[in-house]
């Protein structure tokens, strides 16, 4: 309410984890690694089925994180708009891997499942990080290969700078590390 009341229109969403076999792999140094993607509610139907996702990843995939797989998107599709994800996700892995007919594949099973009007490459504009010029450039080809639309995100993990005190205690909860830790994980 406040975002329409403010001119913005909120679109909901969630980053979920998708796991690299299965929602029900649970092998070490196999399955714990798994990929980042963006998914946005489109319709009510959309919405529904974003919550019957997240719901699944955690209790039928939670392995480290709540995962879930390629056939859960393909049944719960419908209504959502995808994006390819950050350097974390399944499609700039590849693109890193430099494995063409595994990133073809991967193309063809997001078009199959959401449709080329709700698939879109996401780029993330963070000069400062070589594999990611790599990766952008990489997009760019791709989108014009595939017809597909282009989206440029930013990863953010808090709305406003004086909440980076807090975010950066909850991270410490989180990963079980001290605000005192020159070397734990921490968003700048």
């Amino acid at each position: 309410k406040a975002g329409k009341e403010a001119g913005v229109k909120p679109i909901l969403g969630c980053e979920l984890y998708v796991a690299p076999r299965t929602r029900f792999d649970k092998e070490p140094k196999i399955d714990t690694k798994p990929y980042h993607l963006t998914v946005l509610a489109e319709t009510n139907e959309g919405y529904s089925n974003l919550l019957k996702l997240v719901t699944k990843a955690h209790l039928e995939g939670f392995y480290y994180k709540p995962r879930v797989d390629y056939g859960l998107l393909k049944a719960y599709g419908k209504g959502l708009i995808v994006l390819s994800g950050c350097l974390a996700g399944h499609l700039p892995r590849l693109i890193l891997s430099e494995n063409e007919e595994e990133i073809d594949n991967l193309i063809r099973q997001y078009i199959e499942i959401f449709g080329k009007e709700n698939y879109f490459l996401e780029m993330q504009d963070n000069p400062l990080i070589e594999n990611q010029v790599i990766v952008n450039t990489r997009i760019k080809e791709l989108a014009k290969k595939y017809g597909l639309g282009l989206v440029l995100t930013y990863d953010s993990h808090y709305p406003r700078p004086e909440d980076s005190d807090v975010h950066d205690l909850l991270l410490c909860i989180q990963t079980g590390t001290s605000v005192n830790d020159e070397n734990r994980m921490r968003y700048l």
